[in-house]
C-alpha cells in the first residue's frame, strides 16, 4: 500500500498525467533559456512553479519577437540555479516574477534599456549567491524589502538614472562584497539599517550625487577593505561611526567635497594600507585618530590638508609616503610613531617645514630608506637627531 501511494505521489509531482492539466509540468528539470516572446508564452501554458536549474531571460534579436512581457511566468516560485534577466530592451517591468520566493544561485538583472523598476521581485526572501543590478539605464528605484538571506555579494552599478535604493532592511550580513559604483544620480540609500557585517569589501565608487553613508549606521565589521573613491558629493562618513573592524585597508580617493573622516574613529588596525589620496577639501585626518598600526600609510595630493593628526599611530609595517600635500606645514600628528619597516618618503609638500613629529621614529634607530626632498625644509636624519627638525 505504501509503495502504491509513493508511486502516485511521484507521478503527481512529475506531471506525468496528460489528462490533468492542473498537475502537468509543474516543474522543469535543468536549465531554461527564453530568447523570444513566443518561448515565454509557450512556457506559460505549462503553469510551472519551479525550475531546478538556471533560468536565463535574454532577447536574441533576429530569432523572433523580442521579449516584452514575463506575465506567463506568474506561478514561478523557486529557481534551483541562477536567474539572469538581460539585454531585453522591450521589457518595462518584471511582472510575472511576482511570486518568486527563492533563488538558490545568483540573481542578475543587466543591460535592459527600458526597465523602469524591478519591484516585481519584491517577494524574494532568499538568494543563494550574488545579487547584481547592472547597466539598466532607465531604472530609477530598487527595493528588496523582504530579502532575509543573501549568500554572497551585492553589486549595484552602472544604472545611470537610479536615484533611490530603499530596501534590504532585513539583511543582517552580506558574506561577500557590497558595491555601489557608477550610479551618477544616486542620492538616497536607505534600508541597510540592520546590516552589521560585510564579509569582504565595501566599495563606493563614482556615485557622484551621494552625500552621506547614514544608511549603514549599524555596520560593525568589514572583512577586507573599505573603498571610498570618486564620490564627488560625499560630505560625511559619520554614518560609519559604529564600524570598529576592517581587515586589510581603507582607501579614500578623489572625494572632492569630503572635509573630514569623522566616523572612522573606532578603527585601530589595518594590515595592508591606509590610503588618503587627492581629496581636495579634506582638512584633517583626525577621524582616524584611533588607528594604532597599519601596513602602509600613503597620504598624498590632498591640497587642503593642514593636519595629519594620527596621535595613536605607533607602527607602520612597511612604507610611509607623503607627497604633494601643498598646505601641510608639520608632522606633529605622527608624534607617537616609533617604527616604520622599510621606507619613509616625504616629498613635494611645498609648505612643510616642521619634521619634529617624526623625531621619535628617527631616534628609535630607524634604519630603512629615507627620502625627504622638495619640501620647504628637507632635514636629514642627522639633522633631526641633532634637533634641527624645523
Amino acid at each position: 500500500m505504501n509503495r502504491i501511494t509513493s508511486l502516485s505521489i511521484l507521478m503527481l509531482l512529475l506531471g506525468c498525467t496528460k489528462d490533468d492539466g492542473a498537475f502537468e509540468d509543474r516543474f522543469i528539470e535543468g536549465d531554461v533559456v527564453l530568447s523570444t516572446q513566443q518561448e515565454v508564452d509557450d512556457l506559460a501554458e505549462k503553469n510551472i512553479t519551479e525550475i531546478t536549474g538556471n533560468l536565463r531571460i535574454e532577447s536574441v534579436y533576429g530569432a523572433g519577437e523580442a521579449i516584452t512581457s514575463l506575465k506567463g511566468l506568474a506561478g514561478l516560485e523557486r529557481i534551483g540555479g541562477d536567474l539572469t534577466v538581460g539585454n531585453s530592451d522591450y521589457l518595462f517591468n518584471l511582472e510575472g516574477l511576482n511570486q518568486l520566493l527563492l533563488i538558490e544561485g545568483s540573481l542578475t538583472v543587466w543591460g535592459s534599456e527600458n526597465l523602469l523598476d524591478i519591484q516585481d521581485l519584491n517577494n524574494l526572501t532568499s538568494i543563494g549567491s550574488d545579487l547584481k543590478i547592472e547597466n539598466n539605464i532607465a531604472l530609477v528605484t530598487i527595493d528588496f524589502g523582504r530579502l532575509t538571506y543573501l549568500g554572497q555579494g551585492l553589486t549595484i552599478s552602472g544604472n545611470s538614472r537610479l536615484f533611490s535604493i530603499t530596501g534590504f532592511n532585513k539583511l543582517s550580513s552580506i558574506p561577500g562584497r557590497l558595491q555601489f559604483w557608477s550610479n551618477p544620480v544616486l542620492t538616497e540609500i536607505k534600508g541597510f539599517e540592520n546590516l552589521s557585517s560585510i564579509g569582504t569589501d565595501f566599495n563606493l565608487d563614482s556615485n557622484s550625487s551621494l552625500s552621506n553613508l547614514d544608511a549603514f549606521s549599524s555596520l560593525l565589521s568589514i572583512g577586507w577593505g573599505l573603498y571610498l573613491n570618486n564620490n564627488n558629493a560625499l560630505l560625511s562618513v559619520k554614518g560609519l561611526s559604529q564600524l570598529s573592524s576592517i581587515g586589510t585597508r581603507i582607501e579614500v580617493r578623489r572625494n572632492t567635497k569630503l572635509e573630514t573622516l569623522d566616523g572612522l574613529n573606532e578603527i585601530s588596525s589595518l594590515s595592508e594600507f591606509l590610503i588618503v589620496w587627492s581629496n581636495s577639501s579634506l582638512i584633517s585626518l583626525n577621524g582616524l585618530s584611533g588607528v594604532k598600526n597599519v601596513g602602509n600609510l600613503y597620504v598624498s595630493f590632498n591640497e587642503s590638508l593642514t593636519n595629519i593628526d594620527l596621535p595613536n599611530l605607533s607602527t607602520i609595517n612597511f612604507e610611509l609616503i607623503m607627497s604633494g600635500n601643498s598646505v601641510l606645514q608639520n608632522l606633529d600628528g605622527l608624534s607617537n610613531l616609533d617604527f616604520v619597516g622599510s621606507g619613509v618618503i616625504i616629498d613635494s609638500n611645498a609648505n612643510l617645514a616642521n619634521f619634529c613629529g617624526i623625531e621619535t621614529l628617527i631616534q628609535n634607530d630607524y634604519s630603512g630608506e629615507y627620502h625627504v626632498l622638495d619640501n620647504e625644509l628637507n632635514p636629514t636624519q642627522k639633522d633631526i637627531l641633532e634637533g634641527r627638525c624645523n
